[in-house]
């Protein structure tokens, strides 16, 4: 049943044990990206909780709200320079925007759906999101592109999808890029994204030979080093315990020198930060 909620009771506690997102998506730029896409856009798809007001699905869109009424809270106070970096960004009508969308927002529009107790709750709570299957990378760039194709700029198409202007670029060169048999092996997801780099910026002819022999680019577009390589590089600096446990590094250097392996975990497929995988992305605003 479809209705609203007042969103002071909402009980977000509920979410701790209710909700099995415990960490994807959670991040402080994920939840901002979100909540300035609810400004602009509104609330697409109502929370869904029990009739007491449990949230069993929708963490991320309560948590943005919960955001969104802490802008509105500091633009109330004239001359706080201790506002939100988000709220730095935006213009005096996207200010303005916050203002009336945490107005709008303090009744919530709701799913409420009678459960039979926590087990049935729990079950509700993870069908909201493995049903909501991501769009693939080849998707959203094709999608982009057909958008494109119809006249929207790459500015318009950052502010509707909630993305960095960069981010969208990148998709749509890929896009363009990549040739018939490039395209149709990323469609398929018999490839990685990153190998699509690889070989989008090469001609057409070269992109299907490599793909028909299975062979993945030793560099990488403009000619930077390929995956191999970078793994190579990986390795020697984890050998040498760059970044973990060097005494004779100053504080300066670990730090970059963490980045540096960051940066590189991320290349090779393995588990790097959110912040710089957000970065390399091209998804910091």
């Amino acid at each position: 049943m479809i209705g609203s909620m007042r969103f002071d009771k909402l009980m977000l506690a509920g979410l701790q044990y209710s909700n099995p997102r415990t960490s994807s998506g959670l991040a402080e730029p994920d939840i901002s990206e979100l909540a300035l896409h609810i400004v602009r856009h509104g609330l697409m798809t109502p929370l869904l909780v029990t009739p007491s007001g449990l949230v069993i699905g929708g963490q991320r869109r309560y948590r943005a709200i919960e955001l969104i009424f802490s802008w509105a809270a500091q633009l109330d106070v004239p001359g706080d320079e201790e506002v939100s970096p988000e709220l730095k960004g935006m213009t005096g009508d996207e200010m303005l925007r916050v203002i009336t969308a945490a107005n709008e927002l303090r009744d919530v529009p709701v799913n409420a759906l009678a459960t039979s107790g926590p087990v049935e709750e729990g079950g509700l709570a993870i069908a909201d999101n493995v049903m909501r299957e991501s769009l693939s990378s080849y998707e959203v760039a094709e999608s982009l592109s057909g958008l494109s194709a119809q006249g929207a700029t790459g500015a318009n198409l950052a502010r509707l999808v909630g993305k960095s202007p960069s981010y969208v670029s990148r998709k749509l060169k890929l896009y363009a890029s990549a040739g018939p048999e490039l395209r149709a092996a990323w469609r398929t997801d018999s490839i990685t994204e990153q190998t699509v780099e690889g070989l989008a910026y090469r001609p057409h002819a070269e992109q299907a030979r490599m793909l028909a022999g299975g062979e993945r680019p030793g560099r990488g577009p403009a000619n930077r080093p390929g995956i191999e390589t970078v793994k190579d590089v990986l390795g020697e600096l984890e050998r040498a315990g760059l970044a973990t446990n060097n005494p004779r590094m100053e504080v300066g250097d670990a730090r970059y020198a963490a980045g540096v392996v960051d940066a590189l975990r991320w290349a090779t497929g393995q588990q790097a930060s959110s912040a710089f995988t957000k970065l390399a992305a091209g998804e910091v605003k």
